[in-house]
């Protein structure tokens, strides 16, 4: 097993392809590759879920003090996501009562009963679709704590196959089974937060704790390095199958959904695993996973906002087309750009402020 305090840079690396896949979920291309890409692009929750399982194992006992730790974390990003997208919103709900001089008062009580909604409150769990992420990563810590305080391991490892087949079978693969889709009132909860959050956050964790203490990675370590052609063509195989399956349902008439596929599981497990192998891979002289480390997260949490502005900017400009047809690239670049540029600025105050204290310690 990989040293506790060993940096795996590889996986700091993907976070930043990881990010640009939810990008393109919520801002997909208008060209003839949009609707692959798309598909595709719905390994990019699974992975960040996955890299979040797989940094809980620990062989000690429950760290109560970092799990707190953790938890009041979300909680400061749910505050400030949730303040930010509240004030956009009430922002963009105002104009609803154009005219009225109360139009944002309106506009807050509007946003506030659709956020006392049980619905919304449970399984929407902010005031954008993709801040459930910050949610299920609250109620995944607290189970983790659980399962790991009342020794759970077992029972999670059996209900992860049994979910995840539950899941399919009502998600995008209804209406083969069933002959109709289940509605998505129904399946969005178990789709988000059991299919993706709770699977793929214990599967990470199941692969550190068991997986690469296992003869069987050992073996597979030492066979694929020096033959790394071998797992990149599985990536691209499962890549394939994905590309297929999408192809697949739509010849039999079934509409894509924003749900979990087959393929999605074995590309995103197949490209874990290979990243796992060559922990090294874009650190080093390399800045890629430094980037990734300090900007994927901003990037899930702001592109939605970003790209809704950036993108009724160019609305009326000439270049809409093209926009259009390469946004995602587009606002993830910009977005990026911008991050690095703040965190770069941050990061020269807090040193700048840290020598000046080390200067006042050594006058002193």
């Amino acid at each position: 097993m990989k040293n506790k305090k060993e940096r795996i840079y590889s996986y700091d690396t993907f976070r930043l392809i990881a990010a640009f896949c939810v990008v393109a979920l919520h801002f997909p291309m208008r060209n003839r590759f949009g609707d692959e890409l798309s598909v595709l692009a719905r390994i990019g929750v699974p992975f960040f879920f996955l890299i979040s399982g797989y940094f809980h194992f620990n062989h000690k006992e429950l760290d109560y003090k970092k799990i707190i730790k953790e938890l009041l974390k979300i909680i400061k990003y749910l505050i400030i996501c949730n303040t930010v997208y509240f004030l956009y919103t009430l922002n963009k709900t105002a104009h609803l009562y154009h005219g009225k001089e109360d139009a944002y008062f309106l506009a807050a009580k509007r946003i506030i009963l659709k956020l006392l909604n049980l619905r919304f409150l449970f399984f929407n769990f902010g005031l954008a679709g993709h801040l459930w992420y910050l949610r299920a990563m609250l109620i995944l810590v607290i189970v983790f704590a659980l399962v790991k305080k009342f020794h759970l391991e077992k029972l999670v490892l059996f209900t992860i196959p049994v979910i995840m087949i539950i899941d399919y079978s009502m998600g995008q693969y209804a209406p083969l089974i069933w002959g109709h889709p289940i509605s998505w009132r129904l399946i969005e909860p178990i789709e988000k937060f059991l299919g993706v959050g709770y699977c793929y956050f214990f599967i990470g964790y199941f692969l550190h704790r068991f997986f690469e203490d296992s003869d069987l990675y050992k073996k597979l370590r030492d066979k694929i390095r020096g033959k790394e052609y071998l797992l990149i063509g599985f990536i691209f195989l499962f890549t394939a199958f994905n590309v297929f399956e999408a192809k697949y349902l739509l010849s039999m008439g079934i509409k894509l959904r924003p749900l979990n596929y087959i393929g999605t599981f074995f590309l995103v497990l197949s490209i874990f695993i290979f990243l796992s192998f060559f922990p090294n891979l874009g650190g080093g002289k390399y800045p890629f996973s430094k980037i990734g480390k300090e900007c994927a997260e901003h990037i899930y949490f702001w592109h939605v906002i970003y790209g809704k502005i950036l993108g009724k900017i160019i609305r009326h400009t000439p270049y809409y087309s093209f926009f259009a047809k390469y946004r995602t690239i587009l606002i993830y670049l910009s977005l990026l750009i911008i991050i690095l540029i703040i965190v770069s600025i941050k990061s020269l105050i807090v040193n700048k402020i840290k020598a000046k204290k080390e200067s006042e310690t050594l006058t002193n």
